[in-house]
């Protein structure tokens, strides 16, 4: 699996049973695994749906988490420090983060600041993405 069948994955979800889910039993000498599936239930048998569901997951969440981690790479930050009384940077004097991804790399070049003009495109780190990946 290169990506992520969204849509599939949550149809797939949408058919097992609701959560949470635990695992009961088991141990390294002990009994197998088994999972427990449904608010207050120890005694399910696992059905259909569950099973196609876990082991969907087993190649979708690799690839959800993959697909993430590239997203959060594109939007890492881009820290801005100040200068010196040289000129140079001053790399122990962070100034700002912005996110590389969201931000007009012109500039970032041109070390300019944000000065309300809305077309600047002067995104601060963390951006709305990185903030929406990181709320549960």
């Amino acid at each position: 699996m290169t990506g992520v069948d969204v849509e599939h994955t949550k149809a797939l979800e949408a058919a097992a049973t609701p959560g949470p889910w635990e695992i009961i039993g088991g141990g390294e000498f002990l009994m197998p695994l088994a999972i427990s599936v449904g608010v207050g239930s120890a005694d399910v048998s696992l059905r259909d749906a569950d099973a196609e569901f876990i082991a969907h997951a087993r190649t979708a969440v690799p690839a959800l988490v993959a697909a993430v981690e590239r997203v959060q790479a594109l939007h890492e930050p881009l820290k801005l420090f100040l200068l010196d009384d040289n000129g140079s940077i001053d790399y122990s004097k962070p100034f700002d983060a912005l996110c590389r991804g969201c931000t007009d790399p012109d500039i970032v070049n041109a070390w300019e600041c944000d000065d309300g003009d809305p077309g600047d495109d002067y995104v601060q780190h963390p951006c709305p993405t990185i903030e929406a990946l990181e709320t549960p």
